[in-house]
């Protein structure tokens, strides 16, 4: 009797829930005292920022075109200037002499009426000049325009401390009224702090410490477990005072906030007490507590609107050279900072590398939309798992192993897109790997606790069926399937396609053989350009004429004969042109794409083709039917305009998404060799 019932407990239907249990107190402890469940949680709020992008759907303005809709949230009042390729070329090397930022200021607070709200330079200047007067000009302009203009201080954290020497004391002492008191035992997490010269700090503008932090959380940042920034610090604290960062000062100066009215409780929040909020059109300006969420390091999670390049950038320059209107600055933040990829300020966020000023701009945009990012507390993430394993465990000891498969795939797939709904939506953060991993777990342990067991009997089943089919045919091709392959590689190709417009309309006017005659004399010009230029002609497929470079044979120089072949093209099409009776004219379009495709030998054993294959060659495709939309006849992707942008004149058009395509794609329009344009100016200044 009692052997029944222990047989009762142990089997499957039992013993599933009881490891499940197991399983779920296991991922339950990990989630607790390691970081293992956190490291896995920063690469999920990678996956779910990605996916914010995916569920907003770009607008199609074609077909298979896509235009990029405007970033969720972002503000209209939060400005970036950049140290972009304009403002190096138009200012000279960086770094400038200080005057220059002194004029950008000055530019900036022209109109006393229209005056920034805030004014964020993003620059260290902890050094002084080699010349003296700059540094004055440079303090004289912040002591003019102090009130709203925030300047960075160093502070970081290193493995090598330096001495501190008496200049930096005497710095931190004169900063000393920018900073709170501290009320708490919260250690100090950064260990090198270096104010502004002297000269600055005496101009009593703000000045603050502008740091960004790894990690999703301190205890990951501790362990150097993820190397993505992903916080901002609000406040940090430096010899026993809370000093607001550069980020918090700019959401004072907007809000109306003095330092007195910044209540700081670290690990838990920041109040800005009697804060004003602008009027909006539903609501009138109100006076309210603003409480924003930090962790045990005064950081907030950043809430990034999107891909570097979200927000608009305007060169540095042009308000310096008062190019600007003194109108375009009223009641804005403004963020001055580095954007050119040799001055470095680089840090690696969730979606890639992104300047320095761009990830300030999302801070700041966080805290004026103040939507933060939410983290759901533990005993809701405990709940879930508890979920996952419970019903999985019971799923899979009671029913068949594919019922236990599909119904698992079923809940990991609807679980992914509520965590990344209630992130879209309302910035509330789920945890997504623990519950995943119970069920994965739970599931997989017991598949292989049934396969040992009572699944042994189908398994003997199952082999049986090789005596009947040819199952050493199908084992062979899945082991190896490049044997179905005819003889196909990966290489960088530039592809062309080129389309007439309007050739039904053309057909409709002429008769089938006069049609023949016409389109034959149009194709024989165009096939002569390709081979001239050393392309491989694809195929006709009607009027539309696909080729292909630096296929079967090596051309370094691909994708400028692609375009030489693009630009002779529509010279001879105006010649034919003019020979044909204006009814029978033609006007094309053309697509070129650089990339890597498949090209060999495709088809069958009896009958195969030598052709290109891939979403590169699809993106050419594409680009050709892009041309009608912009009045264009020659559009290029970005890969083949970095390959030939000394080469040729050409004009950016827009970013574009392309059906097949998840990143947007920048694209460009083919106007002339460069050397034309370098002998046409030649020829009108000697005229």
């Amino acid at each position: 009797m009692q052997k029944k019932e222990r047989s009762k407990i142990l089997s499957p239907k039992n013993l599933s829930i009881i490891i499940g249990v197991f399983i779920i107190i296991f991922i339950v402890l990990i989630l607790k005292f390691t970081i293992i469940i956190d490291a896995l949680e920063a690469k999920s709020m990678n996956i779910s920022f990605f996916m914010t992008d995916v569920f907003h759907k770009p607008e199609e303005i074609s077909k298979g075109v896509y235009l990029m809709e405007k970033a969720k949230g972002l503000r209209k009042d939060v400005v970036i200037f950049g140290f972009d390729e304009k403002s190096l070329a138009e200012l000279g090397r960086f770094p400038w002499k200080r005057s220059v930022y002194a004029k950008f200021l000055e530019n900036a607070n022209k109109s006393k009426k229209r005056r920034p709200t805030g004014v964020l330079i993003d620059v260290l200047f902890t050094e002084h000049s080699q010349d003296k007067k700059e540094d004055q000009i440079l303090a004289e302009a912040l002591r003019k325009y102090k009130s709203n203009t925030v300047i960075d201080m160093f502070a970081d954290v290193s493995n090598q401390v330096p001495n501190v020497s008496e200049e930096i004391k005497e710095r931190l002492k004169l900063i000393e009224p920018l900073g709170i008191p501290a009320k708490d035992n919260f250690p100090q997490f950064v260990n090198v702090v270096t104010p502004p010269i002297k000269e600055i700090i005496k101009s009593g503008v703000i000045i603050a410490p502008a740091t960004s932090l790894y990690g999703l959380n301190p205890r990951l940042a501790s362990k150097e477990a993820d190397k993505v920034a992903r916080r901002f610090a609000l406040v940090v604290k430096i010899n026993g005072r809370y000093y607001p960062s550069t980020v918090l000062w700019l959401a004072m100066l907007y809000y109306k906030v003095g330092l007195n009215d910044v209540v700081v409780n670290m690990g838990k929040n920041i109040i800005l007490k009697n804060a004003t909020i602008p009027k909006t059109k539903t609501s009138p300006e109100r006076k309210e507590d603003i409480v924003i969420p930090i962790d045990s390091q005064g950081a907030l999670t950043i809430n990034f609107y999107g891909r570097p390049g979200t927000f608009q950038v305007r060169p540095f320059s042009d308000v310096v050279n008062g190019k600007i209107s003194k109108r375009f600055f009223k009641k804005k933040i403004v963020l001055v900072g580095v954007y050119a990829e040799g001055l470095q300020d680089i840090h690696q966020t969730p979606y890639g590398s992104m300047f320095g000023i761009e990830m300030i701009a999302n801070a700041v945009t966080q805290l004026l939309n103040r939507d933060y990012i939410k983290f759901a507390p533990d005993y809701i993430n405990i709940a879930i798992i508890i979920f996952f394993g419970l019903i999985i465990s019971y799923i899979v000891g009671r029913k068949s192993i594919l019922y236990s498969y599909v119904s698992t795939f079923i809940l990991v797939i609807a679980y992914f897109f509520t965590v990344i709904f209630f992130f879209d939506k309302y910035r509330y953060v789920l945890n997504l790997s623990a519950p995943l991993i119970t069920g994965v777990l739970t599931l997989f342990t017991m598949i292989a606790y049934r396969i040992l067991t009572e699944e042994k009997e189908k398994k003997a089943i199952q082999n049986m069926f090789s005596n009947y089919v040819s199952k050493s045919v199908v084992d062979e091709l899945l082991k190896h399937p490049e044997k179905l392959e005819l003889g196909g590689e990966d290489k960088e190709i530039t592809v062309l396609f080129s389309d007439i417009r309007g050739f039904t309309t053309l057909s409709e006017k002429l008769k089938p053989q006069e049609l023949v005659a016409h389109l034959n004399e149009y194709l024989s010009a165009m096939t002569d350009i390709i081979f001239k230029y050393e392309g491989t002609l694809d195929k006709y497929v009607g009027d539309e004429i696909m080729a292909f470079w630096n296929a079967p044979i090596e051309q370094p120089n691909h994708a400028e004969l692609a375009c030489l072949t693009a630009l002779e093209m529509m010279e001879k099409l105006r010649e034919l042109n003019e020979k044909w009776p204006e009814d029978r004219r033609l006007n094309i379009g053309i697509g070129i794409n650089t990339g890597i495709m498949t090209v060999g030998n495709m088809g069958s054993k009896s009958r195969m083709d030598y052709t290109l294959m891939g979403d590169n060659v699809n993106l050419g495709a594409r680009l050709e039917g892009t041309n009608k939309i912009y009045g264009t006849n020659i559009i290029i992707s970005e890969y083949t305009y970095d390959k030939i942008k000394d080469k040729f004149l050409c004009r950016e058009l827009d970013n574009i998404r392309v059906k097949g395509k998840k990143k947007p794609v920048k694209i460009y329009e083919v106007i002339a060799k460069m050397e034309d344009v370098e002998k046409l100016k030649e020829s009108m200044a000697a005229a």
